[in-house]
C-alpha cells in the first residue's frame, strides 16, 4: 500500500494517494467501452501494479481484492466520484479468475 505522502498523478484528474488507485483508474480511463473494460485475467492486473514477482503465497484473488483492490476502488470514488466495481466474469477449472471493471451507474 501507499506510504504517507506518496501520491501518483493520473492526467486530467490529478493526484491519487495511493499508485494502486492511479494505475487502475487510468486504467479504466484508457480501455473502458460504455463504461466496461474488456474481460482480463486478475494476475496481469497484481504483475501491473507489482511487477512479475507475486507478492501473495498462494495468489488468492480474495486476498488481492480485500489487501488491494477495495481499498484503490474506494480511493478512486472517493477522488472522482466514480463508483468503479470489479466483477468476477469467470473462474476457469485451472483456478484462473477473469475480471473486468464496470463504472456503476446507481
Amino acid at each position: 500500500m501507499a506510504k504517507k505522502n506518496d501520491y501518483a498523478y493520473v492526467e486530467d484528474v490529478g493526484l491519487f494517494q495511493s499508485r494502486e488507485a492511479a494505475m487502475i483508474y487510468d486504467y479504466f480511463l484508457n480501455n473502458s467501452e460504455d463504461g466496461v473494460t474488456e474481460v482480463f485475467d486478475w494476475t496481469r492486473l497484481r504483475d501491473g501494479l507489482f511487477g512479475a514477482l507475486s507478492f501473495m503465497e498462494h495468489d488468492d484473488f480474495v486476498l488481492f481484492e480485500i489487501e488491494i483492490l477495495n481499498n484503490a476502488l474506494a480511493e478512486i470514488q472517493k477522488r472522482t466520484g466514480d463508483l468503479i466495481i470489479t466483477e468476477i466474469v469467470e473462474t476457469k477449472p485451472d483456478g484462473e479468475t477473469w475480471i473486468r471493471f464496470k463504472k456503476n451507474n446507481a
